[in-house]
């Protein structure tokens, strides 16, 4: 792993759940937007936005090792 995805993945495992919602939040509200503007979904719906799918999943993945690595320190 380079070193900058090193740092970015523990300051990941370092924020608060609370953190955690405010980002989906954030995230939710920018595709509602768009959502409303173009309802129909097309082809290109996935690939647009396949990298924040992606950095969530990373996220989600790297948080919960960390919670079940302090629940059994």
């Amino acid at each position: 792993m380079r070193y900058h995805q090193q740092e970015r993945s523990r300051d990941w495992q370092k924020d608060e759940p609370t953190k955690w919602a405010f980002e989906s939040y954030q995230i939710t509200a920018q595709l509602y937007v768009e959502a409303a503007q173009n309802p129909e979904f097309d082809y290109d719906y996935y690939p647009k936005h396949s990298e924040i799918i992606k950095q969530r999943l990373a996220q989600a993945g790297l948080r919960l090792a960390a919670l079940i690595n302090e629940i059994y320190k």
